[in-house]
């Protein structure tokens, strides 16, 4: 006679018709999603059981003491010095080395995040950084009442072999371009030939 079976922790409910657990499947409206599309529990907005008094993941907080953190005050899988899992031989983040081939390269051996022809989610519509678009930036801050000042200042000059009056109709878009973009909060400036 056979003993008692041991049930699974994987029913044959547990998993929906994507082949994914059901409680974090999107296209099923999973119940470990909240309200802003983000796993419930590792949402800041909804104050989730894993997100800790400085607003990070409490196991990787360095505050908290998290168990992610290693000695070092780096996370285990990432520290050098602790041989962690995430450093390929070449000394670098496996997932984000080339000569390893990994997931987050792409076949243009770029960052698929960050690469144009892949449609890279990190690129924005003006084919750059979407961190480090000023339009973008200004876009955001726009959206939050930030003002952004648009005064037409001539950029310094790049020395060329050109005589000036042909350096300055070479670039007809010298005086379209915003100056700086200015943050009332705190009175700083950013000044966009920096970004260009």
């Amino acid at each position: 006679m056979k003993g008692p079976e041991k049930k699974s922790r994987c029913t044959r409910g547990s998993v929906c018709t994507h082949g994914k657990m059901r409680t974090r499947c999107r296209e099923c409206g999973g119940g470990s999603y909240c309200i802003h599309d983000r796993i419930r529990s590792q949402c800041k907005e909804c104050k989730g059981s894993s997100i800790c008094q400085h607003r990070r993941i409490r196991s990787q907080c360095k505050e908290c003491g998290g168990a992610s953190i290693c000695i070092h005050l780096k996370l285990k899988t990432r520290c050098r010095e602790c041989g962690g899992g995430a450093i390929c031989i070449h000394d670098r983040i496996r997932s984000s080395c080339k000569e390893c081939g990994g997931g987050s390269v792409c076949e243009h051996l770029r960052i698929r995040s960050q690469c144009k022809e892949c449609g890279g989610g990190s690129v924005c519509e003006h084919s750059k950084i979407r961190s480090r678009c000023i339009i973008c930036q200004a876009n955001r801050k726009r959206s939050r009442g930030v003002e952004i000042i648009n005064k037409p200042v001539k950029r310094q000059k790049v020395s060329t072999d050109k005589p000036e009056s042909e350096s300055i109709q070479s670039d007809p878009l010298e005086y379209f371009i915003p100056s700086s973009v200015c943050f009332p909060e705190d009175g700083d400036e950013i000044n966009i030939d920096d970004y260009f």
